[in-house]
C-alpha cells in the first residue's frame, strides 16, 4: 500500500513538473496492477489532457468523474475537454459540478460561460460572465468576452464600457480590440476601426485570430466604400480561414468572411476573385 501511495505520489510529481509522459507511464505500470484504480485514471487523464491527447483523456477522466463526485478538479477537465471537442451538452454537468468549488469556480464559470456562448444561450452566458467579474474584476478574459456577448445582443452603450475595462486590463486583449472595432464600424466610425483593425494586424496572431482580423478589416473598407481592397482583406482572410476549418466544419464566434463573399456578390453584381468558390 505504501509502495502504492508512493507511485501514485510520483506521479502526481512528474504531471506538476509538465512531465506527462513520464506520468503516463507511471500510471500505465499501476493500472496493469490494479485496473480499477480511480487515482491512477485521474492523473494518466489529466497528463494526457496536458500532451493534448483529448480523446484519451476524456476516456480516462470520465471513469473518475461522476464515480468520484468529490473529484471537482476531473470534473473541471473534463468539462473543458469537452468543449474542447465540441461535445457542448455533456461539458455543461461537469462544469456546473465543478462550480461549487470556490477554489475552481472562476475557472469553471469561464468554461461554462464559453459553452453557453458556442450554444447560442447568450444570456445564460453573460450571467456567468457577470459572476465571474464579482469575483475578479480585473479578468480581462472575461470583460472582452462579456463585451463580444453584450454587441450582439445590441446592448451597444455596455460593450463599450466592458470592453474599455478589458482594454484597461489588458492592453493586447485580442476580443476586446475586435469588439471595439466592431462598436467603432457599428457607431458610423468605420476609418476608426480600420486603424485599430491594421494596428493589430501589425502583431502576431494565431491563424484563426489573423483570418477574424482581416475579414473585420474588410467589413470596415466595405462600409467606406472601397470595394476592391475589402476583396482583398477577404481573399487573404478566408485562405487562412479555410487553412483552419475544412468548408462545412463551424468556425469560430466573429468570424463572417465566407458569408460575405456572397453578399458582396450579391450587392455589386461581381464575382469574387479565383479561390473563393
Amino acid at each position: 500500500m505504501k509502495d502504492l501511495q508512493a507511485q501514485l505520489a510520483l506521479a502526481a510529481q512528474q504531471l506538476q513538473s509538465g512531465n506527462s509522459q513520464a506520468c503516463q507511464t507511471i500510471c500505465n505500470e499501476l493500472l496493469k496492477q490494479n485496473p480499477g484504480l480511480l487515482a491512477a485514471f485521474n492523473l494518466r487523464g489529466l497528463a494526457l489532457a496536458q500532451a493534448g491527447a483529448h480523446v484519451a483523456a476524456i476516456r480516462d477522466l470520465s471513469r473518475v468523474w461522476p464515480t468520484q463526485a468529490l473529484n471537482k478538479q476531473a470534473a473541471l477537465w473534463l468539462g473543458r475537454l469537452y468543449r474542447i471537442q465540441g461535445e457542448y451538452q455533456l461539458a455543461i454537468p461537469a462544469l456546473q459540478a465543478a462550480v461549487s468549488e470556490k477554489t475552481l469556480e472562476v475557472d469553471a464559470r469561464y468554461e461554462l460561460a464559453r459553452v453557453l456562448t458556442r450554444l447560442r444561450q447568450t444570456p445564460e452566458a453573460i450571467a456567468q460572465y457577470q459572476q465571474i467579474l464579482a469575483l475578479k474584476p480585473t479578468h480581462s478574459d472575461a470583460l472582452a468576452n462579456l463585451a463580444f456577448l453584450q454587441e450582439r445582443a445590441n446592448r451597444l452603450p455596455e460593450a463599450e464600457l466592458t470592453a474599455d475595462l478589458a482594454l484597461i486590463a489588458n492592453p493586447a486583449n485580442f476580443m476586446a480590440q475586435l469588439t471595439k472595432a466592431t462598436l467603432e464600424r457599428r457607431n458610423g466610425s468605420p476609418s476608426q476601426a480600420q486603424n485599430r483593425l491594421e494596428d493589430a494586424l501589425r502583431h502576431k496572431h494565431s491563424a484563426m485570430n489573423q483570418s477574424i482580423l482581416l475579414n473585420q478589416l474588410g467589413q470596415c473598407l466595405l462600409a467606406q466604400n472601397q470595394y476592391q481592397p475589402a476583396f482583398q482583406r477577404f481573399e487573404q482572410g478566408n485562405a487562412l480561414l479555410r487553412e483552419q476549418h475544412p468548408l462545412g466544419k463551424p468556425v469560430e464566434d466573429g468570424s463572417y468572411g465566407l458569408a460575405t463573399i456572397d453578399q458582396l456578390q450579391h450587392w455589386l453584381g461581381i464575382n469574387p476573385p479565383s479561390g473563393w468558390t
